[in-house]
C-alpha cells in the first residue's frame, strides 16, 4: 500500500474538528491581532527601506500598469526577486496613494490571513483545535513578529507567510485525497510564496517533515523516496528562485563571498544567532530594527553550541514518543538556514523578521510537547488552557508595546539606540529623521556618531557630507561624499550626490563622470539626468543637456526642477513658445 493511501483515513478524521468551536477560536484570533495592531492606523512610513519599496519608487508609486508589472517580474531591485511583493505594493498605491495607513492595514490583513490559514492547516492535519489555536495565536501576536507586520517594506514577510500557510492547507487537502488538481493548487501556492520572498525555498523540506507527523505518510524508510520524488517540482522551483535571488543579491553587491577568512566568523555568528532567537522567542526583550554584526566571543559560541546540541539531544531522545517535538525542532532549524547568515546579506548580525516562519516550529514543539510534561488528571485541560492563555496575553501586551515603537522613524531608531550599543545604522537613520524635522544640530551629532562607530558605512558618510555641504562646509562635505562612493562603489545615489557637491563648486567637468556613473548603475535615476543636464550646460553642450532634461521628465513627470531647466535651455535656444509651456507646468507644480 502506498504512503498516500495509508494516510487517507487518518487525515480524513483530522480534517473535521468541531466547526463551531473552530469558528469561535478564529474570531478570537482576529480580535487578538486587531488589539495588537490597531495603532497601525497612526503609523507613518519609516526612512529605512520604505522609500526604496514604496514612497520613492516610481514604479510602485504609479500603481498597476503593464509596464510596472513587467518591471516587477524582471527586476532585481532592492537586491531581491519578489514580483508578487512589488505588485502588492503597487496595488496599495493604486488604492491608497501614499497614505501610509492603508499600506499598514494591508500588512495587518495579510498577517491575519496567514494566522487563520495556519490555524486551519494544523487543526485539519492533527484533528486538535487547542494546540493549533495556541500555535496560530503565538504566530499572530508574538513580539518578534511585530517587525514583519509593522514595517511596510516587510510586506514580503507577511505575504510569503500567507502563501506558506495556504500551501500547508492545500497540502493537507492533497494528502487526504490525492488528485492532480489539488497537487497543482499546492504547487501554485508555493510558487506564489517564492514570488513573495525567496526564504520560502525550505518549504518542500517542511512538507516532508509533515508527512512524518502529523499526516502519517512517512511510516517506513521505504516511503521516503516516493514522498521526496513527489516534491521534485517543489524542489525545482525552489532551486530556480534561489538562483535568481543569488544573482540579484550579487548584482546589488550585498552578498559577501562564501569563501575567505570571514566564513568562520559568519558560521560562529549563525550558531549564536540560532540560540539567541530561541531566547528571544521565550523572553522577547530589547528588540530593535537593526542589530550590528559583531564577531561573537568564544564563550558565546561555546554556549550556543552547547545549548543547541543539548536541545537536539533531548529532541532525539523523545522523538519516537513525541514526533511533534522533533518536527517542530527540525522546522525551526531548516527554515532558519536561508537567513542565518552563512551567506551574509547586508550588515546585520541578526533580525527579528528572520523568525517569522522559523518560530512556528518552536511553537509546534511547545504546543504538542508541553502537555506531555504536565501532570495527568481531570484538571489537565484546564491547566493547559490557563497556561496557554497567560502566554498569549503576555505576548499581546509586549507586542502592542513593540508595535507602538514603529509609529515613526524618530521613535523607532531612538528606541534601537536605547536597547543596543554602537548601532551606527540607528544613529544614521535617527539623524535623517531629525534632519527632516529641522533639528540639524542633533542630526549632525548622530551622523558623526555613526561615522565614528563605522567609518565604512557609506550612507552615514553620505548624509554627513550632505549636511556639511548644506551648512557651507564644502571641503569637509567633499571628503565624506568621496568616502561614501569609495566605500560603496555600486551606489548611484552616492555618485549623484558627489556630482552635486562638485557642481556647487563650479567643477562641471569633474561632476559629469559621477553623474554618468550614477546613470550606468541606475538609468532611471531622474535626479542624475537632471543634474547631468546642468553640468553639460555648464560646459557648453546645450543639445546634450536638453536631452538629459527631457529624459528626466520622461522618467518623472511633474519634476519641477527639470521643467525649469528645460524651459531655460529652450528659451536660450530661440524656442520661447516651448519654453513657456515648461515654465507654466513648473508654476503649476510649484505655485509659490
Amino acid at each position: 500500500m502506498s504512503p498516500v493511501t495509508r494516510a487517507t483515513a487518518r487525515s480524513d478524521l483530522a480534517s473535521r474538528p468541531s466547526a463551531g468551536l473552530g469558528r469561535g477560536l478564529a474570531v478570537l484570533l482576529v480580535a487578538a491581532v486587531l488589539a495588537v495592531y490597531a495603532p497601525a492606523r497612526l503609523h507613518e512610513f519609516v526612512n529605512y527601506d520604505d522609500p526604496d519599496y514604496v514612497s520613492e519608487n516610481r514604479h510602485v508609486r504609479s500603481g498597476i500598469s503593464l509596464e510596472n508589472v513587467r518591471w516587477a517580474m524582471t527586476t532585481g531591485h532592492a537586491a531581491n526577486w519578489h514580483p508578487l511583493t512589488w505588485v502588492s505594493h503597487m496595488l496599495d498605491c493604486e488604492l491608497f496613494g501614499l497614505d501610509a495607513t492603508g499600506h499598514h492595514w494591508t500588512n495587518v490583513v495579510i498577517h491575519t490571513g496567514g494566522a487563520l490559514a495556519l490555524f486551519a492547516a494544523l487543526a485539519r492535519m492533527t484533528g486538535t483545535l487547542g494546540p493549533a489555536a495556541f500555535v496560530a495565536a503565538l504566530f499572530a501576536v508574538h513580539p518578534l513578529h511585530v517587525e514583519s507586520v509593522a514595517w511596510v517594506a516587510e510586506r514580503k514577510d507577511v505575504l510569503a507567510g500567507l502563501c506558506w500557510m495556504l500551501t500547508l492547507l492545500a497540502y493537507q487537502r492533497y494528502a487526504v485525497q490525492p488528485a492532480l488538481r489539488r497537487y497543482l493548487v499546492t504547487l501554485l501556492c508555493f510558487a506564489l510564496g517564492l514570488m513573495s520572498k525567496p526564504m520560502v525555498v525550505t518549504l518542500p523540506l517542511v512538507l516532508l517533515l509533515l508527512d512524518a507527523w502529523p499526516l502519517g505518510r512517512l511510516r517506513e524508510r521505504g516511503d521516503l523516496p516516493a514522498l521526496a520524488w513527489e516534491k521534485a517540482p517543489f524542489f525545482a522551483l525552489a532551486a530556480g528562485a534561489g538562483a535568481i535571488t543569488f544573482w540579484a543579491q550579487r548584482r546589488a553587491g550585498v552578498v559577501a563571498d562564501l569563501g575567505g577568512p570571514a566564513l568562520g566568523t559568519r558560521a560562529a555568528n549563525a550558531l549564536v544567532s540560532a540560540a539567541r532567537y530561541i531566547l528571544q522567542t521565550a523572553w522577547p526583550s530589547g528588540l530593535a530594527i537593526f542589530y550590528p554584526f559583531r564577531p561573537p566571543s568564544a564563550a558565546a559560541v561555546a554556549g550556543a553550541a552547547a545549548a543547541l546540541g543539548g536541545i537536539s539531544l533531548v529532541v532525539a531522545l523523545v522523538a519516537r514518543r513525541h514526533p511533534a517535538v522533533a518536527v517542530g525542532w527540525l522546522w525551526y532549524l531548516l527554515t532558519l538556514l536561508p537567513v542565518i547568515g552563512l551567506l551574509q546579506v547586508g550588515n546585520q548580525g541578526m533580525a527579528d523578521r528572520y523568525t517569522y516562519i522559523p518560530s512556528v516550529g518552536l511553537f509546534i514543539a511547545v504546543a504538542w510537547g508541553l502537555p506531555s510534561v504536565l501532570p495527568l488528571g481531570r484538571q489537565r485541560s484546564v491547566l493547559l488552557g490557563a497556561v496557554a492563555s497567560v502566554l498569549v496575553v503576555a505576548c499581546m501586551a509586549a507586542a502592542a508595546r513593540q508595535a507602538w515603537v514603529w509609529r515613526d522613524s524618530r521613535t523607532l531608531f531612538a528606541h534601537a539606540l536605547g536597547v543596543t550599543s554602537d548601532n551606527y545604522v540607528a544613529h544614521n537613520n535617527l539623524g535623517r529623521a531629525l534632519a527632516a524635522a529641522g533639528d540639524l544640530d542633533e542630526a549632525l551629532a548622530h551622523y558623526e556618531a555613526a561615522v565614528a562607530i563605522n567609518p565604512g558605512f557609506a550612507y552615514a558618510q553620505e548624509n554627513l557630507g550632505l549636511l556639511l555641504g548644506a551648512r557651507g562646509r564644502a571641503d569637509e562635505a567633499l571628503v565624506h561624499l568621496r568616502m561614501a562612493v569609495a566605500r560603496k562603489p555600486r551606489y548611484p545615489e552616492g555618485e549623484n550626490n558627489l556630482g552635486n557637491a562638485l557642481l556647487r563648486r563650479g567643477s562641471f567637468e569633474e561632476a559629469i563622470p559621477h553623474y554618468r556613473a550614477a546613470l550606468a548603475l541606475d538609468p532611471e535615476l531622474a535626479e542624475a539626468h537632471n543634474n547631468l543636464g546642468v553640468a553639460l550646460e555648464g560646459v557648453g553642450r546645450p543639445a546634450e543637456a536638453i536631452r538629459e532634461w527631457a529624459e528626466a521628465l520622461r522618467l518623472r513627470p511633474g519634476y519641477a526642477s527639470a521643467e525649469v531647466n528645460l524651459g531655460d535651455a529652450l528659451a536660450r535656444n530661440g524656442r520661447p513658445r516651448d519654453a513657456a509651456a515648461h515654465y507654466a507646468e513648473a508654476a503649476r507644480l510649484q505655485p509659490e
